[in-house]
């Protein structure tokens, strides 16, 4: 079953530095957005180098489900995008 997002956030790419700011209570749905727009935010990069900062002063966590698929969406980015094959498992 599908809810609603939950919880909002800005993505802004300033050159090679990507700044999220996240507020309110994230749902899955919500963390699956979030990474589909960080895939493209990281894409737009074409392979340079990059920082992100992340402001979370006004977060207030999520759902259980919420914490795995960040945590595979975030282990994605670094795979494909940035080739580092330890956490890859390769």
């Amino acid at each position: 079953m599908k809810f609603n997002l939950h919880g909002l956030y800005t993505i802004h790419r300033i050159h090679n530095i990507i700044e999220i700011i996240a507020s309110c209570t994230w749902s899955d749905e919500s963390a699956e957005a979030f990474m589909a727009d960080m895939n493209k935010a990281v894409g737009s990069l074409n392979g340079r180098r990059f920082a992100i900062l992340v402001d979370i002063q006004q977060w207030d966590l999520g759902t259980p489900e919420f914490q795995q698929s960040i945590t595979e969406g975030s282990k994605h980015i670094v795979c494909s995008r940035l080739g580092i094959r330890g956490l890859c498992g390769r």
